[in-house]
């Protein structure tokens, strides 16, 4: 039977050798069979090695950690990857034959045990680890170091890492968030402390460890600058205050200031930090802030998500707003949908608190979205219009009975079934007409109720 599975193992057709290593049962490996699967881990067939993963994760004979380290040295990436994962799901397991590995290996493979060895997170290998620290002359290696003793939270580790500070700024992201995974006071006390001696450019960096790791003294510290900084800097303390605030559970206090920087990250700022601006204003009243709310609405569904509320709050501020946006926007059906929403919610109440002139330009952004590209929007601005600037609709049936959209004229027909006026029946007779059976005989049948 051995030999039998060992043949097809050995057989030219991957297919064959994939089904012989699906076939096998874990827990009846021994230890020559698990040797000859184990070679597999280079085979030339994705299929194959994925087999061979799966079996090996799930087997539990001891001697296999042994035999996968020696290929995380493998020139084949997608070999060293593999070997990485099955060491990785072993475990604590895997850990004695990486450290043995460990004492011969070179930059590129302590790199990668080193790294596997942070990801498992068992504390036992802290003075391994922190051995490599200590002599290496590699950046990689000492990088992977770092963030390992970070993710093992070796206090014995910090003042080694605190003293890697100082050879190179590639260091200092690695360094501030392992510092903040280790979380004492003294680790924290030197990112805040550093923090305040940096120049700008190496800020940028830190910040975003600042915002995974900082504490509440961090917090307040990095809202005060927020007060002083303009620029992209403003934008990463933003996320980084928003990432702070969940963790930690305190106030971001909403005064000129905030609201400004909360206005130009909306405004200015790349998608990510749009998105986290968005979770501060959540709570805040501001017609400055709903209005740029309102110009970046529809283009992520995070951030309409966070803002969309904010409509509802002040209708009519959100339609004096839209007046302005609708016609320079690119997302105009996302807009004409909140618009309905709002306008359902609120019942139209708000509309009459906005000014004459006001009203007649949102009628007129309405007549503009009638020859869109995009159909939907085309029929929200014709309903829109039918609703609110009713007699601004029947200025325009000729351009809503030559839409496109068999859907839309559908639409138009149900509202001149409510229409009891002449000045509907030239374009009935038009649409009786139309090509589409289901408009043409929908028209028919209204000119003979008329009659």
């Amino acid at each position: 039977m051995i030999d039998e599975i060992k043949k097809k193992l050995l057989s030219e057709d991957f297919q064959v050798r994939r089904g012989a290593i699906e076939e096998l049962n874990p827990a009846d490996l021994d230890d020559e069979l698990l040797k000859t699967i184990i070679k597999l881990i280079e085979d030339d067939n994705q299929g194959v090695r994925d087999a061979v993963s799966h079996l090996l994760i799930n087997a539990s004979n001891e001697i296999i950690p042994g035999e996968v380290v020696p290929y995380i040295s493998s020139p084949n990436i997608s070999v060293r990857n593999l070997a990485g994962e099955i060491l990785l799901k072993k475990g604590v397991k895997a850990i004695p034959p990486m450290l043995e590995y460990l004492k011969k290996a070179n930059d590129d493979d302590q790199k990668f045990i080193i790294d596997v060895l942070g990801l498992i997170g068992d504390k036992s290998v802290e003075d391994d680890i922190i051995g490599v620290l200590k002599v290496s002359q590699n950046d990689n290696v000492i990088l992977a170091c770092i963030e390992a003793l970070g993710n093992i939270k070796s206090e014995k580790a910090i003042d080694l890492i605190i003293d890697k500070y100082e050879e190179n700024e590639l260091y200092h992201p690695t360094i501030f968030e392992a510092l903040g995974k280790i979380g004492t006071d003294e680790a924290l006390g030197f990112i805040n402390k550093k923090y305040k001696e940096a120049d700008d450019l190496s800020k940028f960096a830190m910040i975003e460890s600042l915002g995974i790791v900082g504490n509440e003294e961090i917090f307040y510290t990095l809202l005060g600058e927020l007060r002083e900084l303009k620029g992209p800097l403003t934008w990463a303390i933003v996320e980084a205050l928003v990432k702070l605030q969940n963790k930690l559970h305190l106030d971001i206090p909403f005064d000129d200031s905030m609201k400004n920087t909360l206005v130009t990250v909306i405004s200015e700022a790349d998608d990510e930090y749009k998105i986290a601006a968005s979770k501060l204003v959540k709570d805040f009243s501001d017609v400055d802030i709903l209005n740029v709310c309102l110009e970046t609405y529809g283009r992520l569904y995070e951030f309409d998500d966070n803002v969309k509320h904010k409509f509802f709050e002040n209708p009519k501020a959100f339609y004096k707003q839209f007046v302005k946006v609708v016609n320079e926007t690119k997302h105009e059906n996302e807009l004409f949908e909140l618009f309905k929403e709002v306008l359902s919610s609120d019942g139209g109440e708000s509309l009459k608190e906005i000014t004459d002139i006001e009203f007649r330009n949102l009628c007129d952004s309405f007549t503009q979205k009638l020859e869109s590209p995009d159909e939907e929007v085309r029929r929200s601005a014709m309903e829109l219009m039918f609703f609110l600037c009713y007699d601004t609709a029947m200025m325009f049936l000729d351009v809503m009975v030559a839409d496109s959209n068999v859907w839309n004229r559908a639409r138009l027909l149900e509202f001149f079934e409510q229409i009891d006026d002449e000045a509907i029946v030239p374009f009935l007779k038009t649409l009786a007409e139309d090509e589409e059976e289901m408009i043409s005989s929908k028209a028919q049948e209204l000119l003979s109720n008329r009659e």
